[in-house]
């Protein structure tokens, strides 16, 4: 009799395994939870959209915790991350939200690309930094710096797809043709203590409506804005570059 009891409790679970696997693969939404390694992925698709959020131990390892890289629109990351990482994010062609304000560049990995003003100049990460054209082109809507980040090198999201961004308080430096071209940038927040806006940082920005500067503001540089701004708001205590709608 026992054994006949455990056998038909095993041949009940066994059956209800396979309701809810059936069950699931019906389902538009599918959620993929890896919880045998050490860095987690978590995965809600629906349909061809996807989102990931992925924690990782050590850079250069994303490739091996995203899956379906084409179908990604929004994804996550915590931890380091360096030149093959960002290898493996410029291969999301319809990512749309990038999440990295948990992240941290580091030095390493592979080049991660060319730099557009010389074909023979590939480029490296380095700790807390956006370095030369690192998101050039990126067809993401929406960035979010990791809050490490402490300067921008020049051109480092020229000509992508960003509506709108935060520059986090840690940043002090930041280079020229930082956002070249952007045609869709529509706002911009700097919450660092910057000093100076360099040339051509917003240079062809055509959709550029909305910026709000650093009360620690002392300069802006030869044709920093040039063709875009239509207003700009400061701090109440910047008598220097004071509010101005038009």
């Amino acid at each position: 009799m026992k054994a006949n009891y455990k056998c038909s409790n095993w041949l009940l679970l066994s059956s209800l395994v396979l309701m809810l696997i059936q069950y699931s693969c019906q389902q538009e939404d599918l959620l993929i939870y890896e919880a045998k390694k050490s860095d987690v992925v978590m995965s809600l698709k629906e349909g061809s959209a996807s989102i990931q959020n992925v924690t990782l131990e050590n850079a250069g390892t994303l490739s091996e915790r995203v899956t379906d890289v084409t179908s990604i629109k929004e994804l996550t990351i915590v931890g380091p991350i360096n030149g093959t990482d960002i290898n493996c994010i410029r291969s999301m062609n319809n990512l749309k939200v990038l999440n990295l304000e948990n992240a941290d560049i580091v030095a390493g990995g592979e080049k991660y690309g060319i730099y557009s003003w010389s074909s023979s100049d590939p480029q490296s990460t380095e700790n807390n930094k956006i370095t030369r054209n690192l998101f050039e082109s990126s067809p993401c809507e929406k960035i979010v710096i990791p809050k490490s980040v402490t300067s921008i090198d020049q051109g480092g999201f020229i000509a992508s797809k960003i509506t709108s961004m935060e520059i986090p308080e840690n940043v002090t430096s930041m280079g020229g043709h930082v956002f070249t071209y952007c045609p869709n940038l529509r706002s911009i927040t700097f919450l660092a203590d910057l000093k100076s806006i360099p040339s051509d940082t917003f240079q062809g920005c055509e959709s550029l409506i909305s910026v709000t500067l650093p009360k620690s503001l002392v300069e802006i540089e030869s044709s920093a804005f040039c063709i875009c701004i239509y207003n700009h708001r400061t701090t109440k205590t910047n008598q220097k570059y004071p509010s101005v709608n038009l």
